[in-house]
């Protein structure tokens, strides 16, 4: 459950390749390239905790939004009726979830993963209900972070002239 540990991370280095059918159209991996990514899994939009974990990040779309990211998410059950999503969604296809291991013997678990622009994974978590993955301010925070780091280097934006001189 932990982000940390890479043995349970089966998505290690580049997101893999998707392309998903959304409710905006179809989602490509390589069309949404160059802008760093924010996928939320959720395992159905039926529950409260899914429905407040949603909200959180609803709440804050400006805040995606000034950093030029893409936010979509994904749920492996139909979408209720009289849902309004903010962000693109993916609905009732339990392949995401297994694409990027969270597939459990329980079933479908909550996630989120977040890239950098140039497709790295920088963050990735599970856990079996969404309040227990990390808050909208931390997602944005991991994500601030991942858009600050040297690609090559890996090193913080304001360390790079110490790297180089």
């Amino acid at each position: 459950m932990s982000a940390g540990d890479s043995s349970e991370n089966p998505i290690v280095g580049h997101l893999p390749r998707f392309v998903w059918d959304s409710d905006r159209g179809v989602i490509d991996s390589e069309a949404v390239a160059g802008r760093p990514l924010v996928l939320i899994f959720l395992p159905s939009l039926h529950d409260d905790p899914s429905r407040a974990y949603l909200s959180e990040f609803a709440a804050n779309r400006n805040e995606y939004e000034r950093l030029e990211a893409h936010v979509f998410v994904i749920t492996a059950s139909p979408v209720p009726p009289a849902t309004s999503i903010t962000f693109p969604l993916i609905s009732g296809k339990p392949d995401p979830f297994e694409q990027f291991g969270l597939v459990h013997d329980e079933g479908p678990w909550a996630g989120v993963v977040i890239a950098d622009r140039y497709g790295s994974v920088a963050h990735w978590e599970s856990a079996p209900t969404p309040d227990l993955l990390p808050s909208q301010p931390r997602v944005a925070q991991l994500l601030q972070s991942a858009e600050s780091v040297c690609p090559e280097c890996g090193v913080p934006e304001e360390r790079w002239l110490e790297t180089v001189q």
